[in-house]
């Protein structure tokens, strides 16, 4: 996700902020539409924040100061706080129910953000504004006897004015929660407080604190007056109801007023669906197979109702087996289970007596994704009446990936009962998302749509800038398979072309000139493509588009994606060869083209949370790679965060040429905000700057955005049979829980403890003095070539090689330790799961047993000039002897090459050892000791992980099931 193209994409909504003390621009975007249903979600954009009332972005806390508490898993906070001088705009997620994040805008009043017109807005822009974002992690829980521990810290990025660090801890007794906290730059020291939430006064607490904050150290303090401001007691008064709340506080003297709204995205629904269809339940008389085969009627008379349930690209098979095979899509219907369970129910109502099994093949775009057989039809129809539980009928459904041989071509009937079904034409108030809108659709895939749109960006001299069109979408198979797809739109009224920002980048332009793009003609064609996709083969999927893509590029398009069977991850690689658009929105180009090639891996991880990692050739013509971070959450949001490590080179931004594009982005289905099931969903990101490093192209018909949903998420939920039978009869079973994701720090230090255990034993087998001697026997030979080896890398000091080398030294640890942890979290794989935990453990140990030696031996390093044998024992803290990313290294991928018999690891783990003699940072027989111990420690705690007691095991009894983790 990302940047400004996407509202065309997701809807336009854009929203941004400059940060003037980078002197540069952001922006997000999200539909206008559905906004009186959507009305906190939307607000929470204009008035995002959390519960600190000076700072911008602060997590929970008291006042001013931080807590251990946290929300409920899955809370997003928005909110708005005003302590003069600063406003704060700001937004906080539990993302995890150890970790909460937050992002924030502060508004210093009196103070301009520009004070000339040659850097960024100039003087007419207003107050300076100032990005923020922080975390806040929970070390420990709270128990009946020792408090919630949790750190955190504040802005620790960018222009860093509201820069903190804490270490904080909150004991509930009774009605009141007692915080004590220790807090370092903008928190000078020892802080503290309490909450106190009587019974008798429901809804209400009062908040007392003492605020240790350094007001000297706040930006513009003296122009502000804030540095008058001393430490002291501050007090307030919270009233809570329902999702929102409201605060006042006297911060000595001082008004502070804070208002918040938390959303649960945990919650299974907001809003009843009221006005949800029914599902087909009229009763016909069934017909023979005779009569079947003899009369089109009957066949037709499926597909009606099929269609009348929104069932488009419908395909009915009888096989001579009397199997009645559907192959079909929801253009409405959000859950693919759901969708599969209408179509069964209405077959078995309306198929030939005689059937014996129904299957149905549910396909998206015209890719088929997901098998259903149903091979007991007296358990389905006892199911769908009510009488049989869903985890009886379990037993006699078969959920498989679908093959290409299952989207047959169109016979004579499929054509003719779609032509014979009218086109579902009329004036929408209030569905699908927006506030009034024309739909026109098909039985097929063919759809004609306009619709209102609202674009709006908060930059620039008018703070408030926007765009008014009206969008009008065209999509129609041509082909079996080739789609057009096709928008233009009328742009009523815009001023966000005016917003006056001067471009400084001095990277091709590939988006930071977006404002251009408003201006023009008033009709634009904002998208023309040709979409051809593809299935080779049960799980691999391809596309070829070509055309005007997206509101600035145009060109040809590639991707191949590919799904691993039962396992949590997939693979694509797209391929664009794009020109950028001329400014009016018409058919012509800029001279400016390039070819981009972006390979992916989607990892799924626990809490329905997907990593992605993107590397290749960017849109600017920079190369690296992409890092995406997402949660799902029960309601169907999304939230995630995206990071870019690019070799682009930006010397219009000060202070930081190599800028790392970055933001934050949120999906959000309408499904959660409306009375009725729809498929629609809008989305916003938030961006520090809209910079060229690091950009996409942004694809409308992107495979894995599109097959998602239903083939890495539907299909593999729970039983695959959720909603089947369009009841919430889910088996209820306990959560199972696990030590490594609820409580990482706790759980991972646990194991970790007792696995060392186990140290003294193995310190004792035969045969370890012998393998001491020998490996100290090597250390010292290697030391010998210590000299001669420095010097030989100091006669190539601009060596492309050697510096290649130092970047493999420096980052493949951190690759090796973030591999490891992926793999500890594996859900589906114990053995991959107890081997990652290994090798984190390991790391972790060696990284300890590293440090202590570096400070016991003390040795210089070649970068000192102090020669090889200089040491200072427990006097030099950053020393050489041994090298901390060899160590780590070796141990972490240890575990995986005995595990996996991939001995091919170690030549990757002797990478760092060049890189780090290439560096000048440690001698030869630094990174050979590192080497050696850090097999070491990984050889250990893979024996440890290796033991059949250890790691997780699902426990199932007649009347309950339970996770035991077993560590000793």
């Amino acid at each position: 996700m990302s940047r400004h193209a996407q509202s065309r994409l997701w809807s336009p909504f854009i929203v941004g902020v400059a940060d003037t003390g980078s002197a540069a621009r952001g922006e997000a975007s999200i539909s206008a539409a559905a906004i009186r249903r959507a009305l906190a979600c939307w607000l929470g954009l204009l008035a995002c924040g959390a519960s600190g009332l000076v700072t911008a972005g602060t997590t929970t806390g008291l006042i001013n100061m931080p807590d251990a508490r946290f929300n409920p898993d899955g809370t997003l906070e928005f909110g708005l706080s005003y302590a003069k001088p600063y406003t704060d705009f700001s937004a906080a997620a539990t993302l995890l129910p150890w970790l909460e994040t937050n992002l924030g805008v502060t508004r210093i009043q009196g103070v301009p953000g520009f004070s000339t017109p040659n850097n960024g807005f100039g003087s007419a822009y207003g107050s300076y504004k100032d990005k923020t974002s922080g975390l806040k992690i929970r070390l420990l829980t709270e128990s009946s006897w020792r408090p919630a521990l949790a750190a955190g810290v504040q802005d620790p990025i960018g222009t860093r004015l509201f820069e903190r660090d804490f270490l904080v801890a909150t004991k509930t007794l009774g009605e009141t929660q007692a915080t004590l906290g220790y807090g370092r730059k903008q928190i000078d020291g020892v802080f503290g407080g309490l909450r106190y939430a009587p019974l008798w006064a429901q809804n209400w607490s009062f908040v007392a604190e003492y605020d240790a904050s350094d007001y000297q150290k706040f930006p513009f303090a003296d122009v502000t007056g804030v540095a008058s401001r001393t430490k002291g007691v501050s007090y307030g008064l919270e009233y809570r109801l329902g999702w929102m709340s409201a605060a006042v506080s006297n911060q000595r003297g001082v008004l502070g007023i804070d208002t918040l709204l938390s959303i649960p995205l945990e919650q299974k629904e907001w809003i009843p669906k009221f006005a949800e269809p029914e599902p087909y339940t009229r009763v016909t008389p069934r017909p023979t197979l005779e009569q079947w085969e003899s009369d089109d009627i009957y066949r037709k008379r499926l597909y009606a109702a099929l269609f009348r349930q929104s069932f488009k690209d419908v395909r009915v098979r009888l096989e001579p087996n009397m199997r009645l095979t559907l192959v079909l899509t929801n253009s409405r219907i959000s859950q693919m289970s759901r969708a599969v369970g209408r179509a069964a129910r209405t077959a078995l109502l309306l198929s030939p007596l005689e059937t014996r099994e129904i299957s149905v093949t549910y396909t998206t775009n015209g890719l088929p994704v997901a098998t259903y057989d149903f091979s007991d039809l007296r358990r389905l129809n006892r199911y769908f009446n009510g009488l049989l539980p869903r985890s009886e009928l379990a037993q006699t459904v078969t959920i498989r990936y679908a093959d290409p041989s299952s989207y047959s071509s169109r016979d004579k009937v499929d054509v003719l009962a779609a032509l014979e079904e009218p086109t579902d034409a009329k004036v929408l108030y209030g569905n699908d998302g927006n506030f009034v809108s024309f739909k026109s659709q098909d039985a097929g895939l063919n759809q004609f749509q306009i619709k209102p749109t609202l674009s709006t960006y908060l930059n620039g001299p008018n703070v408030f800038q926007y765009s008014l069109g009206v969008l009008g979408t065209y999509d129609r198979e041509l082909a079996d398979r080739l789609f057009l797809n096709s928008g233009a739109e009328w742009i009523v009224y815009e001023n966000i072309s005016n917003s006056g920002a001067v471009n400084n980048s001095t990277l091709p332009h590939v988006r930071s000139d977006f404002p251009n793009y408003y201006g023009g003609y008033s009709v634009k064609l904002d998208h023309l493509l040709l979409n051809q996709v593809y299935q080779p083969s049960e799980r691999n999927y391809a596309r070829l588009t070509g055309g005007y893509i997206e509101q600035m590029y145009g060109g040809l398009e590639g991707q191949w994606l590919y799904v691993e069977r039962g396992t949590p991850w997939a693979v694509d690689l797209t391929v664009d060869a794009v020109r950028k658009r001329d400014y009016n929105g018409g058919f012509g180009f800029l001279e400016y083209q390039t070819v981009t090639a972006l390979a992916a891996v989607h990892y799924k991880l626990p809490y329905q949370s997907t990593l992605t990692v993107r590397a290749g050739k960017f849109l600017a013509r920079d190369v690296g790679a992409r890092f995406e971070i997402k949660r799902r959450y029960r309601i169907g949001m999304e939230l995630g965060a995206w990071y870019t490590v690019t070799n682009a080179v930006d010397t219009g931004i000060p202070n930081e040429s190599n800028y790392r594009d970055k933001g934050v982005f949120v999906s959000i289905p309408f499904e959660a905000l409306l009375p009725n099931d729809t498929k629609v969903t809008t989305g916003f990101s938030l961006a520090p700057w809209t910079r060229d490093a690091g950009q996409m192209v942004n694809t409308p018909v992107d495979l894995y955005n599109t097959l998602e949903k239903p083939l890495m998420i539907d299909m593999h939920k729970s039983d695959g049979l959720v909603r089947l039978g369009d009841v919430a009869d889910d088996y209820n079973l306990p959560y199972l829980g696990s030590p490594m994701w609820d409580d990482p720090f706790e759980g991972f230090g646990r194991l970790m403890g007792q696995d060392w255990e186990g140290a003294p034993a193995a310190m004792g087998k035969p045969g370890v003095a012998e393998t001491a001697l020998l490996g100290a026997g090597a250390i010292a030979l290697s030391g010998l070539f210590d000299a001669s080896l420095d010097r030989a890398v100091q006669r190539h000091p601009d060596s492309t090689a050697l510096h290649g080398l130092d970047n493999l030294g420096k980052y493949l640890p951190i690759g090796a330790i973030g591999v490891s942890g992926l793999a500890a979290f594996s859900e589906t794989d114990k053995r991959l799961s107890n081997t990652g935990l290994a090798g984190v453990e390991a790391g972790a140990t060696s990284l300890l047993v590293g440090e202590a030696i570096k400070y016991s031996a003390g040795r210089a390093r070649p970068l000192d000039n102090q020669g090889t044998t200089d040491f200072e024992p427990f006097k030099r803290p950053n020393a050489s002897f041994p090298s901390n990313h060899t160590i780590v290294m070796w141990a972490t991928v240890t575990p995986f090459a005995k595990e996996y018999d991939a001995p091919w690891l170690y030549g990757l783990a002797t990478l760092v050892n060049a890189g780090r003699v290439a560096s000048r940072e440690h001698w030869l027989s630094d990174t050979v000791a590192g080497s050696l111990l850090g097999y070491a420690i990984g050889d250990f705690f893979w024996q440890e992980r290796r033991e059949p007691r250890k790691g997780p095991q699902v426990l199932v009894g007649p009347n309950s099931v339970s996770l035991k983790w077993e560590t000793n």
